[in-house]
């Protein structure tokens, strides 16, 4: 299925990243993969369909050599559930926050 050029730009590709590692004991984003850790193997698939990329995390900061904008979890101590929710939230603000201003 191909998305045409002008839709992509309508729309923001989102990673959710804000796991707690509780499971896995690390964060999954950066197990490495075939040579890359997730994350860039993410980065690379998304950023071929969409022009806009965003990244969801509880650690903003891990991302910022991605040049990437990185927002934060804004329902950190819901469990999965919220991650819908606030990844939407998030990608709207992004959009419309300056607007509003």
């Amino acid at each position: 299925m191909t998305v045409p050029d002008d839709m992509t730009k309508q729309i923001t590709g989102i990673i959710l990243a804000g796991g707690k590692s509780s499971r896995m004991g690390e964060d999954k984003a950066f197990i490495p993969c075939s040579g890359k850790a997730l994350i860039e193997i993410l980065i690379d698939k998304l950023s071929a369909l969409f022009e806009d990329l965003l990244i969801v995390t509880n650690k903003p900061d891990l991302y910022q050599k991605y040049g990437i904008e990185a927002r934060p979890d804004l329902l950190k101590d819901i469990p999965g559930g919220a991650d819908l929710y606030h990844t939407l939230a998030q990608a709207f603000l992004r959009r419309y926050e300056p607007q509003m201003a």
